[in-house]
């Protein structure tokens, strides 16, 4: 990942991005070993052209797809997201470059260096 692309990708995340943390209760509805709720980071972008989804799915992995338009006249949206280590990985390496949405980014590093001490795994 060149530091171009990777400021190109954040400009667009701080403008049409979106960062945020999931709550699942997958595992508490449908397993009684879990009674703890599981959050994880997430990043996503909607446009109505491709050519920046398909980057950023092609830089960091994740979800790639078509939705479909939410309202009569409106165009269909190119997606991308991802969570949990791929968030991570994404949310690292485009820190530097943010300057919207920083803070939203921060937090989700924070969690995912949080989840790595619970259970021992690498954060991203």
């Amino acid at each position: 990942m060149d530091n171009y692309t990777l400021a190109y990708l954040a400009g667009a995340m701080d403008s049409d991005g979106s960062f945020g943390i999931k709550k699942s209760s997958y595992n508490q509805r449908n397993d009684n070993k879990h009674w703890n709720l599981r959050y994880t980071g997430r990043c996503g972008l909607k446009q109505v052209t491709p050519e920046i989804p398909d980057l950023l799915h092609d830089t960091f992995g994740g979800s790639h797809y078509i939705q479909k338009a939410s309202v009569e006249n409106g165009k269909p949206l190119w997606t991308w997201d991802c969570q949990d280590l791929k968030a991570n990985v994404a949310c690292k390496a485009l820190l530097p470059y943010l300057r919207v949405k920083r803070k939203q980014v921060e937090i989700i590093l924070e969690l995912g260096e949080l989840r790595a001490k619970r259970y021992q795994t690498p954060a991203y």
